[in-house]
Order: structure tokens, then C-alpha cells, then sequence
């Protein structure tokens, strides 16, 4: 333990303190204010027990590390990596964290292979077979990570609706531990009226969860925190989004101010 925080890492390599681990996120990944990386490491910052106290809770683990921006490929398939916004990792378990603030909900696994084949094969549409084809590959592979938590196969046919980031979230989970954690922490209030709900996130992990047959060993939860702005992220508020100046006042504001006062949080199991 650092100044009563866990070892932080960024990925895979260990960072001492909170400003090296600001420091190895990449250019820009700052530059909104309304990021939900801004009240999660906030959260750690300021109020580390309310997350330990979460992951105590649905973890039963005392001892991890925290690995933020943890990247895991989708197993045997060329494609990209799946970066979770921390990983707590213990000895014999881990526990996939994706917080959620101002965001919309991401699409289903049906809608983003149409997509994605939509956008990969628009400069030559000869290949639009080949790009679905890799494509599906892809989510197939996320899929059969999760095969041993579930209790039957489960494969794009059968889950078509599932939001695509839960599914590759949990299949993060289940690749680094033999005993797998999801849990969805969800900061509000949200300031956009177009972010998903609380209720949108317990239905997301739902719909996964009882896709593998409500699993006893791969639990998900939602944890719902208050997360009220402070005079110090007022300050911060209006920054205009997608500059490098946000980029850098953000990640100033966050080591240097309390940029929220968070409460108790609620916790919600999948079943």
C-alpha cells in the first residue's frame, strides 16, 4: 500500500502515485472534464475506501492490485484489445471495473458487427465478406472466452443483443482469473440527459448473465455512487472539449482538488 492506496499500474506497468498514473494515460484521454475517468480516479484519490469497500464487498479479497487501462486481446483472433478501466487483481481473483458517468449506452453485439462492416469495407466494398468475417471472428472469440463460466456454449447467434463492451468487459475478467468479477460503477448524478441509467446498466449485465446461466462463479453487480461536483470541478466545467489545454487543466485539477464529494454507494448483485 501506497499512502493507504493499492499498487497502482497502468496496464501491466506498476506507477508510483497518482500523477504517474495521470501521466501514462494517453495525450488527450483528459480532454473533457465529463470523462468517467475523472470521478474514477478521483474516487481512488480522494475517497479510496468507498471503492475498496465496494470491491471488499463483491470481491471478498482484502489484498489487490489496481491496474488501470488493463488491455486483454481477444483470445486466439487478431483484433483489438479490450481496455477495461481497472482491473483489480488479486492472488486467486479479479474484478473488472467500468465506470460509467455521462456516457450513452454503447451499442449491441448485432449492431456494432453491422457497423464496423459498414465502416471497414466502405472504401472497397469487395471485401465486405472478409471484414464480417474477421469481425464476427472477433465476438465469437469474446464469446468462447466466458465458455467456462457459463453453462452452455454461447455464441453470437444466441447473443446477439448483448452490449458489446459488457460482453468483451466480462471476458477480460474471465481471462485473467480463474475467479472472475464484473462490476459496472456508475457515478451520478449524470449531467447529460442522454447518458444510460443506472437501470440501463442492470439490465445490460442481465441480459449476459443470464445468456451463461446466471453463473455462481462469474458474479456481476452494479455499484451506483453519488458523485456531486465540487467548486473545484465548477472550475473545470466549461473547458472546451477535445483540446489539449483541457487535456492538461483536467488531469492538473484531478492531482491538485477534490473535484467531488462522493457518498454512500449502492450496490446492486445480477440474479
Amino acid at each position: 500500500m501506497l499512502n493507504g492506496l493499492p499498487r497502482l499500474y497502468f496496464n501491466q506497468v506498476e506507477v508510483d502515485g497518482i500523477r504517474r498514473l495521470l501521466d501514462s494515460f494517453q495525450q488527450g484521454a483528459f480532454s473533457s472534464p465529463y470523462r468517467s475517468t475523472v470521478p474514477l480516479v478521483s474516487l481512488v484519490k480522494d475517497d479510496w475506501p468507498i471503492l475498496e469497500g465496494i470491491l471488499n464487498s463483491c470481491m471478498r479479497r482484502s489484498e489487490y492490485a489496481l491496474h488501470f487501462e488493463y488491455q486483454v486481446k481477444p483470445a486466439g483472433v487478431p483484433g483489438n484489445a479490450s481496455h477495461t478501466d481497472a482491473m483489480a487483481v488479486a492472488s486467486d481473483a479479479a474484478t473488472a471495473i467500468e465506470a460509467k458517468w455521462t456516457e450513452p449506452r454503447y451499442e449491441t453485439v448485432a449492431s456494432r458487427l453491422k457497423n464496423r462492416v459498414a465502416q471497414l469495407s466502405a472504401r472497397d466494398p469487395g471485401t465486405a465478406k472478409q471484414v464480417e468475417a474477421s469481425q464476427r471472428a472477433v465476438i465469437e472469440a469474446w464469446f468462447k472466452m466466458l465458455t467456462p463460466f457459463a453453462t452452455r456454449p454461447i455464441t453470437f447467434d444466441l447473443g446477439g443483443d448483448v452490449v458489446y463492451q459488457v460482453l468483451h468487459r466480462a471476458a477480460s475478467a474471465a481471462a485473467t482469473s480463474k475467479a472472475p468479477y464484473l462490476i459496472y460503477l456508475h457515478f451520478e448524478p449524470s449531467p447529460p440527459r442522454s447518458a444510460a441509467s443506472e437501470a440501463d446498466y442492470v439490465a445490460d449485465l442481465a441480459n449476459l448473465f443470464s445468456l451463461m446461466g446466471k453463473p455462481a462463479n462469474f458474479p456481476f453487480y452494479v455499484a451506483t455512487i453519488p458523485a456531486n461536483p465540487t467548486s473545484a470541478f465548477e472550475k473545470i466545467a466549461e473547458l472546451e472539449k477535445g483540446r489539449e489545454e483541457t487535456d492538461l487543466k483536467v488531469r492538473e485539477a484531478i492531482v491538485s482538488n477534490r473535484l467531488f464529494e462522493f457518498g454512500t454507494p449502492s450496490i446492486k448483485a445480477i440474479s
